[in-house]
């Protein structure tokens, strides 16, 4: 809603759910006995829980194709609303499911028969289930009595129940579904629910990996998603469109400039090596070269390469590689020293768009931010999918065995008894007075034991209070007046 009412550019929409608790004791009668999400099969008995974090971003279309944006699929519509009562929260409501589906194809504006894929909520439960599948067949009956034309699957037969965030997990693989034009099999399906008629219904699983086909090139499906609180809602998808892609490199320039950029010399030595290895198949050098320059930030250590065709950009990067030469034959190095520098803006580009690759690349590698959308302006480039940013891998958790106050002390204590080396240390014992406080015949025993050894022992038994039996044995309570009697005695 943010998007349409022109709120907002762009929106994130994630979910995370991890189980930091192995809590096995809150189950609330929907799980499976083995953790495994068997969705429509005849011996599904409920869910297994799943861990994961998904997130997408959202842009209004025609502003995604004025960006020259990657389009990985197109939001035709969309709808909500909720169950109201049912009986459990396995037990939901069809008519409720069966209009939230209309709802999201009236949005859309589309022939329902079109949508040939539908990712379901499937979460295994024998009831659940059943109860999705009357709501789509009833959907579908309003415009086609069609049977087995829409395939159907779950990823919670791969992932388990991501719970809040499941809904966007099942999003994620029908756009992967869309842009592959392949559905992927449905897992541990073997025998149909008994309670489902998947002959006589628009559905049936899908259970192997299928590659997807349509004779008007129009790819459609519908998402699935019913909350436990009783809240549905179904999305429509759209393949993003194909008119806009380019197989070679006609009518482009003659020659061709890719920068790289990172915050550290071994970053960009390991981005180098990432565009030595690209598959550069039936991708376009100037689409390649727009990425790189235009569509992300560029940091202090930057490398400019000048070049004709991949074959030379490879030899090229390879050669900075290994011989680490800067400046020979179109290949430019530099490190900005003052980041502010990289911030300011160089007027002679915008004005002065005759200037060559070279003037380009040595402004670059001295820190100059380069207009970049005025150089490409008039060109036909589009952003394309390469590989990201590479960090440096530096651990910053804290070692602590390697600080000093760990060297010199330890985490804890244990208490040990050794025998003695020698008699001396008894000889040593006698010219003391020994005070021994014991509460067991153990401490009786040790008191005799070195009396026959000829010290000196004073015995302190442990009780309610003080006591002076005689000069050489007492009871002593626990509180602080008892040890001071105890004490001022001895």
């Amino acid at each position: 809603q943010a998007l349409e009412n022109n709120e907002v550019d762009m929106a994130i929409a994630g979910g995370i759910r991890l189980g930091l608790l192995p809590l096995n004791n809150t189950e609330i009668g929907v799980e499976s006995s083995d953790g495994r999400t068997r969705p429509f099969d005849s011996s599904s008995e409920g869910f297994g829980g799943g861990e994961g974090v998904v997130t997408i971003l959202l842009k209004e279309l025609k502003k995604a194709e004025r960006d020259k944006d990657i389009i990985h699929a197109v939001i035709k519509g969309s709808a909500c609303n909720q169950d109201g009562a049912t009986v459990s929260i396995s037990a939901p409501n069809r008519e409720a499911q069966t209009q939230v589906i209309r709802n999201a194809w009236e949005n859309a504006g589309i022939d329902p028969t079109t949508i040939t894929y539908i990712e379901a909520h499937g979460t295994g439960t024998e009831l659940g289930d059943v109860v999705e599948l009357e709501g789509i067949t009833k959907a579908f009956e309003g415009d086609t009595m069609r049977r087995q034309f829409c395939g159907i699957g779950s990823v919670k037969s791969n992932y388990g129940h991501m719970e809040a965030t499941a809904g966007l997990l099942g999003l994620v693989k029908a756009v992967l579904a869309l842009k592959n034009k392949i559905i992927p099999p449905t897992l541990h399906f073997s025998n149909p629910n008994k309670y489902i008629t998947f002959p006589l219904s628009p559905m049936y699983v899908n259970i192997h990996k299928t590659q997807w086909e349509q004779e008007d090139s129009i790819y459609r499906c519908g998402v699935s998603s019913f909350g436990f609180t009783g809240t549905n809602s179904h999305i429509v998808l759209e393949r993003a469109s194909e008119s806009d892609k380019r197989g070679s490199d006609n009518n482009l320039p003659s020659s061709y400039i890719l920068t790289i950029s990172a915050k550290s010399k071994k970053a960009l030595d390991r981005l180098v090596t990432n565009y030595i290895n690209f598959n550069y198949e039936n991708r376009s050098l100037n689409d390649v070269c727009y990425t790189a320059n235009a569509c992300r930030d560029h940091y202090n250590h930057r490398l400019a390469v000048i070049f004709t065709n991949k074959e030379e950009l490879v030899s090229k990067l390879t050669s900075y590689r290994e011989k680490r030469s800067y400046f020979d034959d179109g290949i430019y190095y530099g490190q900005v020293m003052d980041r502010k520098d990289t911030e300011s803006s160089w007027e002679e580009v915008t004005t002065n768009t005759n200037l060559s690759w070279k003037e380009i690349a040595r402004h670059y590698i001295e820190g100059k931010a380069i207009p970049w959308d005025n150089i490409y302006e008039k060109m036909d480039v589009r952003r394309i999918s390469v590989f990201p940013y590479t960090f440096d891998k530096t651990k910053c958790w804290i070692d602590v065995l390697k600080d000093k106050f760990y060297e010199t002390t330890k985490e804890y204590y244990t208490l040990s008894l050794e025998e003695a080396p020698s008699k001396e240390f008894y000889n040593d014992m006698k010219t003391t007075r020994v005070v021994l406080l014991f509460g067991s015949t153990t401490g009786r025993d040790l008191a005799r034991y070195l009396k026959e050894k000829g010290v000196s022992i004073v015995e302190v038994w442990l009780s309610s209070s003080f006591k002076k039996q005689n000069e050489a044995s007492f009871e002593c309570g626990k509180s602080t007046s008892d040890f001071e009697q105890l004490f001022n005695n001895i």
